[in-house]
């Protein structure tokens, strides 16, 4: 029924009236650079100073939250399936947790990392919360263990150079695969538990701006340079299954051999 979007402040459209019927504003608040709904009242975003805010936009005077703890932009946000604790990814290289039901900062902040992070998802099947960064790599934290991480997989780090990983989405949670778009223009599925690159979607000539998954109808939407495109998971079921087949074609010459 309502349409949310961002810029220096939060609008709510309503759809069936087709006009703005409320406007979210907060003091000190910069251009807003990400923005997550919570659920049917409340919505949250991070702005391009680090400051966090938190919004119920039913009643009067909606601030629940306006959390300035982050140095530099916040890059993205993501939510536990209980719509308690959301996670913040910074651009200074911070991971930062806020409880949304009791309107405080959950301690400790991650310690600061060399590369910013670019974005955040909840890996709550293995416990985990996973941040890329700007550098090509996946660090792994322990839910409620924020100050540090668990692990890291430097995905896109090699001999050629660095490219960031720009936005990411989970694909299964029980194995812990995602999908990645990346700055060189790669589409990648990849693993955690074990780390492992599983394989490239599609090329392009220019860096995925934004990802998205639909669980429902089983696609992957990426956009690059003003195009839209659409991958059907069957694309990343069957290169699986060649590699699975290959490798069995392997084993069984090497019996025969």
């Amino acid at each position: 029924d309502y349409l949310l979007t961002a810029a220096k402040v939060v609008k709510v459209t309503d759809m069936k009236e087709q006009k703005v019927v409320r406007k979210l504003e907060a003091d000190g608040v910069k251009k807003i650079y990400s923005m997550l709904v919570v659920d049917d009242y409340l919505v949250c975003a991070g702005d391009d100073s680090g400051r966090f805010l938190l919004w119920d936009y039913r009643v009067e005077r909606p601030i629940h939250m306006n959390e300035h703890k982050c140095e530099d932009y916040i890059s993205d946000l993501d939510i536990d399936n209980r719509a308690k604790i959301v996670v913040a990814s910074s651009g200074e290289g911070t991971l930062t947790a806020f409880d949304v039901r009791s309107r405080k900062m959950k301690e400790p902040q991650s310690e600061l990392f060399d590369s910013g992070f670019t974005c955040v998802r909840y890996l709550e099947e293995k416990d985990k919360v996973i941040t890329a960064t700007e550098d090509g790599v996946m660090n792994i934290f322990n839910i409620n263990g924020w100050g540090n991480i668990s692990d890291r997989f430097p995905v896109k780090q090699n001999n050629t150079g660095e490219c960031s990983i720009d936005n990411m989405e989970l694909l299964d949670d029980e194995e812990g695969v995602f999908v990645i778009g990346c700055s060189d223009g790669k589409l990648e599925t990849v693993s955690l538990f074990p780390h492992k690159v599983r394989n490239c979607i599609t090329h392009e000539p220019s860096g995925i701006e934004t990802l998205d998954v639909n669980q429902i109808t089983k696609r992957i939407v990426a956009t690059y340079d003003n195009k839209v495109k659409i991958f059907g998971y069957e694309i990343v079921q069957e290169a699986s299954k060649i590699k699975k087949l290959r490798k069995s074609q392997s084993f069984f010459a090497d019996l025969e051999s």
